[in-house]
């Protein structure tokens, strides 16, 4: 599972920084970087609740 935590944020790296360089200059471009922030914590937060619920409970 940690693997797949850590591709997710490979990924949303990439998509962030393909985002900054493509819309470089445009208007709106701190809204869409907040929002990919925004998507990040919360696919994060539900991959890392999503891990420590296969834990095996003795």
């Amino acid at each position: 599972m940690k693997k797949i935590i850590l591709i997710n944020a490979l990924i949303w790296a990439a998509l962030l920084l393909s985002t900054a360089i493509l819309f470089k200059g445009h208007a709106n471009v701190e809204y869409s970087f907040f929002g990919i922030l925004i998507a990040y914590s919360v696919i994060h937060t539900l991959l890392a609740n999503f891990a420590k619920g296969k834990k095996e409970k003795c």
